[in-house]
């Protein structure tokens, strides 16, 4: 919480002073007239980085810069290569007014994808894992950018945006995308004043009040911070060798027993052994037996035949 008197801005500031003028005409009407006298508005706050790189105090100066032509936009003084981060399938090249076709990324945003067609004045922060997304001179600043610039555009698996970034160096904005410059406020037309009437300008003094609001002094950003490594003493069974296996040798086992043992194997022996006799009849062959030839006499009979008599 910090304490902050607040004050109309510089356009606001502009002191009305009273000037009533009398004068008698020839038909002897008197008649007033105003002047309005106003300073010139101050300048708007303004810094410069070592590179010519300008940012703005407020977004509003740094919309009526842009919308007036005199901004100088920001110029990226690294290169870097585009990096896809966790859940984004694709990068590829665009110019910063084309993101008017991410009208659902930047109504999520609370942007109008239109405006992207004036530029952005986007506030200047740190990048997340701590070196500058900008140089340091512009963080905490509102710094303009052409609506020309050339950024990178990451996408999801289904094609949708999901993040720009510079296209050099590859800087982040303080959102998924820039805020864009939006159009200019419409003025207030004034009532002409009425001939033959007095009219006054009358001074109002600035009214100031005392109000407790939140200002952003450092935007939120993320960090990573080293948790040191806890350890405890435990008992535990290390392992010393592996398990395996091995032959170990084992020794008989002797008992006495008593048993017939083989002095001589079997085995034969040819004796003598004298031949016996008895008497056969036998009728041995004389002469070879042999064929001789004999002769058989022819046999009739008689039959009975019918022959045809010629």
């Amino acid at each position: 919480m910090k304490t902050a008197t607040q004050a109309p801005s510089a356009p606001r500031r502009a002191r009305r002073a009273l000037l009533v003028s009398s004068a008698a005409g020839a038909a002897g009407t008197a008649f007033c007239s105003a002047l309005l006298l106003a300073a010139p508005a101050a300048h708007a706050g303004m810094v410069t980085d070592q590179h010519g790189n300008v940012g703005y105090d407020t977004a509003q100066e740094c919309d009526a810069a842009v919308l007036a032509g005199t901004a100088r936009f920001y110029q990226p003084v690294t290169t870097r290569r585009a990096v896809r981060k966790a859940g984004e399938a694709s990068v590829r090249p665009i110019r910063l007014s084309e993101l008017a076709s991410a009208s659902a990324q930047a109504a999520a945003q609370g942007y109008s994808a239109a405006d992207y067609s004036r530029g952005a004045c986007d506030l200047g922060i740190r990048h997340v894992q701590g070196r500058y997304d900008i140089t340091p001179e512009l963080v905490g600043k509102y710094v303009p950018f052409s609506p020309d610039m050339r950024l990178n555009l990451f996408s999801d698996a289904a094609g949708q945006p999901v993040r720009v970034t510079m296209g050099q160096c590859d800087n982040g904005f303080s959102g998924n995308l820039p805020r864009p410059v939006p159009a200019a406020p419409v003025p207030k037309v004034v009532a002409q004043a009425v001939p033959n009437q007095c009219l006054a300008t009358i001074l109002i003094p600035a009214r100031f009040e005392t109000r407790t609001e939140q200002i952003l002094k450092t935007p939120a950003t993320r960090r990573e911070e080293l948790v040191p490594a806890t350890y405890k003493t435990v008992t535990e069974q290390v392992l010393v060798s592996p398990e395996m296996s091995r032959q170990v040798p084992v020794p008989a086992e002797l008992r006495t027993v008593a048993e017939d043992v083989v002095v001589r194997p079997a085995g034969t022996r040819d004796e003598p052994v004298p031949p016996t006799f008895k008497t056969r009849t036998a009728q041995p062959e004389t002469q070879a037996s042999t064929t001789r030839v004999e002769v058989v006499p022819a046999t009739y009979k008689t039959v009975m035949q019918t022959v045809e008599d010629v």
